[in-house]
């Protein structure tokens, strides 16, 4: 059975990334919990069906009807058998990848969740090449930031 609890590590790079790279994020409630399997976590993950990967965390939106419950705009979860195995520079890439999902709309005034810059298989991409403009201004982003150039997000 899985179990959640208080991810003290987590929350020390998110609260760290709200303040260095995520400014509209300042006053977002953010909790981070991590998963443990009772018993501790012996049992080995196993691998993904074919089409699937392995989830290293999730942003979530809290829903305002739990306000009053739990006082948070933002929860994310993190798989504490996967978290493990991850270095500090991946465990950072990870915080920061989940807070790209956490946004706000000054509009509104409401917090939101954001979809991916990119969805796209490897296939499609050898078939048909950079098809659409996310992905060309996907990659060459990535391009620059392979060789070092200056990119601006």
């Amino acid at each position: 059975m899985t179990q959640y609890e208080k991810h003290e590590a987590g929350q020390t790079i998110v609260d760290r990334l709200v303040r260095e790279h995520h400014p509209h994020l300042e006053g977002a409630l953010i909790a981070c919990v991590i998963t443990r399997t009772e018993g501790g976590d012996a049992k080995p993950k196993r691998p993904p069906k074919p089409g699937r990967k392995l989830k290293l965390a999730k942003a979530s939106l809290v829903p305002k009807k739990f306000g009053p419950l739990m006082p948070h705009d933002f929860v994310i979860e993190f798989d504490g058998q996967l978290w493990a195995g991850l270095t500090l520079e991946q465990q950072e890439a990870l915080c920061d990848h989940e807070l790209m999902h956490c946004r706000y709309d000054m509009d509104t005034d409401a917090y939101y969740l954001a979809d991916h810059d990119i969805e796209e298989f490897r296939e499609i991409v050898v078939r048909h090449g950079l098809w659409k403009q996310d992905i060309r201004l996907f990659t060459e982003t990535a391009q620059r930031s392979l060789f070092h150039e200056t990119v601006t997000v």
